[in-house]
């Protein structure tokens, strides 16, 4: 389509030349001054059809060549120079209000869309965008998975070297392919609709439209990312967690080697995050990194049992990974791992003094209930003490 087209296009113009110098000749003894759109006029009827089918052509063929390993912004780029090429067609074959209407339908598209050969500049870009989404964590998925459940493989290395950077950088690529072809579809809005409020009105609706519809996909595969940087924080303790970290021997002035671990994926990941996103996705980015992290430490206390010195450790662990949020500037998840760090007292302390802690801590009655089922005496003592036991039903039923 693009190539006949372009013939289309010349044709015209030859035509129109030999029409003026007819009419120069004749000095306008003929009516011919409308005879080249009478000539052409059954084709251009059907011309604004094919100028959207030749976009979408030059879309698919760009997928289907391969030519997607090119990354975004050269795709944005080719896409951008096609709509360029048509733009001036339109000038050239259509009258004014014919072209408005036209390149309307290539920038922004129809309302709605009447299918895939209704893809404007704007619809073609985000759809290319979204399918490369789709590849990039198909990949992801299918690699990294089976990798992190290696216990010989460095989960840090698998992931964040391999993978999460990968992911981040499609992100940032996106964004500024995505940027480009959005300022020149409002550039050349603004240009060719001047004297269209209806047209005005619709490309700027279907700007504002499809930003939220690329701000929703950044969102989704951010996501997406996040809860394959959460499986890796889960692999990371798998293989780094020892059965002896909160023994009651072990070193309460250091932190476990899986916390160091852990938090050595953490911050290499915000690393990378820093360096590929704006402010505003890397704050979203890393509130969810704590809150996974957090989460990862749930899970990592919920399969240990602790006495008195396994705990004063977790509480080292705990810590170090305050410091780190700290850092982020993150204080409503400094405040989960503040309560966390409360609640465990509850392996510290001894049995007759934990109703006393409960109270004056006001800790949360459901963390309590799952935390005493973690002390070490717990089968052997707290399970057969009869007045701690109505004390805790007390607390579940004032939770409830």
């Amino acid at each position: 389509w693009r190539d006949w087209l372009k013939r289309l296009a010349s044709l015209f113009r030859m035509t129109q030349q030999l029409m003026d110098g007819i009419c120069m000749l004749t000095k306008d003894v003929f009516e011919v001054k409308e005879t080249a759109e009478t000539f052409f006029a059954e084709v251009l009827a059907d011309y604004p059809r094919k100028e959207l089918e030749a976009l979408f052509q030059a879309y698919s063929d760009h997928l289907a060549d391969g030519k997607a390993e090119g990354g975004p912004e050269e795709f944005a780029a080719e896409m951008r120079g096609l709509v360029g090429e048509a733009i001036d067609r339109c000038r050239q074959l259509l009258s004014p209000e014919a072209a408005g209407y036209t390149v309307s339908d290539l920038l922004v598209g129809s309302a709605p869309p009447s299918g895939p050969q209704a893809f404007s500049l704007l619809g073609c870009t985000l759809h290319y965008l979204r399918e490369q989404f789709k590849e990039v964590m198909a990949e992801i998925n299918s690699e990294a998975g089976p990798t992190l459940r290696l216990r010989a493989v460095d989960p840090t290395e698998a992931f964040v070297d391999r993978h999460l950077k990968r992911a981040l950088r499609m992100l940032s690529q996106a964004d500024v392919a995505w940027r480009s072809v959005h300022g020149y579809v409002e550039q050349q809005s603004a240009a060719e609709f001047a004297n269209s409020k209806l047209l005005a009105r619709k490309a700027q609706e279907g700007l504002h439209e499809s930003q939220a519809g690329f701000q929703a996909l950044v969102r989704e595969h951010l996501d997406e990312i996040l809860a394959q940087t959460s499986s890796a924080m889960e692999a990371s303790l798998t293989a780094h967690r020892s059965s002896v970290d909160f023994e009651d021997d072990a070193d309460v002035s250091s932190t476990t080697h899986s916390c160091d671990e852990l938090l050595r994926l953490v911050r290499k990941a915000h690393a990378e995050a820093t360096e590929s996103l704006p402010p505003s996705r890397l704050h979203h980015f890393t509130q969810r990194l704590a809150r996974a992290l957090h989460d990862t430490v749930l899970l990592q206390i919920s399969r240990s049992t602790f006495g008195p010195i396994g705990a004063l450790r977790l509480k080292q662990d705990i810590q170090a990974y305050r410091t780190a949020l700290r850092a982020w500037e993150m204080a409503e998840e400094l405040e989960r791992f503040d309560i966390l760090s409360e609640h465990v007292s509850l392996f510290i302390v001894a049995k007759e003094s934990l109703p006393s802690l409960i109270e004056s801590e006001q800790l949360d009655p459901r963390i309590v209930g799952e935390f005493i089922l973690l002390r070490k005496d717990y089968k052997q003592e707290l399970s057969q003490d009869r007045e701690l036991q109505a004390f805790l039903e007390s607390l579940r039923s004032a939770a409830n």
